[in-house]
């Protein structure tokens, strides 16, 4: 059998509370990878405990879908929590890029939903009603060697970005590409969105560990960050957890997209997640 994983990320934050559950399976067994703004920790279980129906997926006792997450890590680490009004991307995030044999294949399941119930997190209950969410997935063998991602769920309006630069290997080749989807407020029918990617003959002016500049014809997103320290998380390499990235869950910064000379976004949040591996 090929090396491969396929991995799994939901965000929940509300106020000064975030955290994500990063589920999953790979050569190695079967994961639960929990980071919020105290630290990182990782729940390792037998593959046979990862079960995948769609978008859905179970490890042990616990299962997480694009409707909400039903938690039951141990009697320190549980809850219940439903998502509603999902703003999904259209067409799929990795556009024709999908029929590439790529190393890791990006997808996002919801840019933004609506939380309601809590959890139970080492003794404190944490009521999450009303806050932002977001889902998405990673399959293949292995990271991108380099690459800078980030994303943001609680722009005002119910606003939401997520984008992503990475150095791609095709075979004995390789590219710097990027990515990127914006929803803009409104919701509803009244939603704009917006994809701005390599295929689309978007740009990178700039990508460091202060942040992306994208532009794509008369559209610019920015995402500006303050310094940030990550907590370190488990990867896959070869089909194996066996890399160490650094993530940031909630960074300081601002979100900026223009399209032409009209201010679609401009706004400031504590809650962006960011990686960056140079």
């Amino acid at each position: 059998m090929k090396p491969y994983f396929e991995g799994w990320y939901h965000k929940l934050q509300k106020g000064g509370d975030a955290v994500a559950f990063i589920q999953g399976v790979a050569a190695d067994g079967a994961f639960i990878q929990v980071i919020s703004r105290d630290g990182s920790r990782r729940f390792s279980y037998p593959k046979e405990a990862y079960r995948r129906y769609g978008d859905t997926v179970i490890v042990g006792r616990s299962v997480f879908s694009p409707w909400g997450m039903r938690l039951r890590v141990n009697d320190g680490l549980w809850g219940d929590v439903a998502y509603g009004n999902s703003t999904t991307t259209r067409g799929g995030i990795m556009g024709p890029l999908r029929w590439l044999p790529l190393e890791c294949r990006h997808g996002v399941v919801s840019l933004r939903h609506v939380l309601d119930g809590g959890l139970h997190m080492d003794g404190r209950a944490v009521d999450f009603t009303g806050g932002a969410g977001y889902i998405e997935s990673d399959r293949g063998v292995s990271f991108p060697h380099s690459y800078f991602w980030v994303s943001c769920s609680d722009l005002p309006g119910g606003g939401a970005v997520m984008a992503a630069v990475a150095d791609v290997p095709v075979g004995p080749l390789s590219f710097r590409g990027c990515v990127a989807a914006v929803a803009a407020a409104g919701g509803g029918a009244q939603e704009r969105q917006y994809r701005l990617a390599t295929y689309s003959g978007a740009r990178i002016e700039r990508c460091d560990a202060r942040g992306i500049r994208l532009r794509q014809g008369r559209r610019v997103l920015e995402v500006g960050l303050l310094p940030w320290r990550g907590h370190p998380l488990a990867a896959p390499a070869g089909g194996e957890m066996r890399r160490t990235i650094t993530e940031c869950i909630a960074c300081r910064g601002r979100v900026r997209f223009t399209d032409g000379e009209r201010v679609t976004i401009d706004a400031v949040s504590k809650n962006i997640s960011v990686e960056y591996m140079p």
